[in-house]
């Protein structure tokens, strides 16, 4: 692995958008200057914590890791329902259907109590969480829960100081309140 190499795939990346997926092949990465594929995806990895590199080893695939404003529908998204009768559950993307439709998930009561199934994009809060090490799509509940799993309690935390999340947390609270308890919060705030 030489500086060339290391330069040559960051400009690569770069060239191909700064937080877009660029997946190689073994021509690509002859191209490049590598041996193989292989040779990249070890290099790759091996610059990454250093260069802000995110790699997937499976695809072969490299980008710039997206800032906390980037909020790419991709898999491993951590989002939140904003409509219909799941309003307000968080759960994690793990397929992209189409341009208007992911497959979600609850991870098995760890975020919520939704099962996999496909989800309107309309209906959904993209939030900065991302699952780290989750880019393959259409992984089963036995993967998704140890990759959850594993930082459930960050996960968890920044969820908490998400905005819209606070938002349907307070209207939740407000909704689900007793006549009585209202009456006691309105005899509070006028001091009786």
């Amino acid at each position: 692995m030489s500086a060339d190499q290391v330069q040559a795939l960051l400009d690569a990346v770069e060239s191909n958008g700064r937080f877009d997926w660029l997946t190689f092949n073994e021509e690509k990465a002859q191209n490049l200057g590598f041996g193989s594929r292989k040779e990249l995806v070890a290099c790759a990895v091996s610059v990454a914590e250093k260069e802000g590199l995110e790699v997937n080893e499976f695809y072969a695939g490299v980008r710039y890791a997206p800032t906390s404003r980037v909020r790419n529908v991709e898999v491993g998204r951590v989002v939140v329902c904003t409509y219909g009768p799941h309003y307000g559950k968080s759960m994690v993307i793990t397929d992209v259907v189409d341009q208007a439709r992911v497959v979600v998930m609850g991870v098995d009561g760890m975020l919520s109590d939704i099962k996999p199934q496909s989800f309107p994009l309309k209906r959904l809060h993209m939030t900065s969480i991302r699952v780290p090490k989750m880019s393959q799509r259409g992984q089963r509940l036995k993967k998704v829960k140890a990759l959850v799993g594993a930082s459930i309690e960050d996960i968890k935390g920044q969820l908490l100081k998400d905005r819209v999340v606070c938002r349907i947390s307070k209207r939740t609270a407000k909704v689900t309140m007793t006549d009585f308890q209202r009456f006691k919060a309105w005899a509070v705030k006028k001091g009786l």
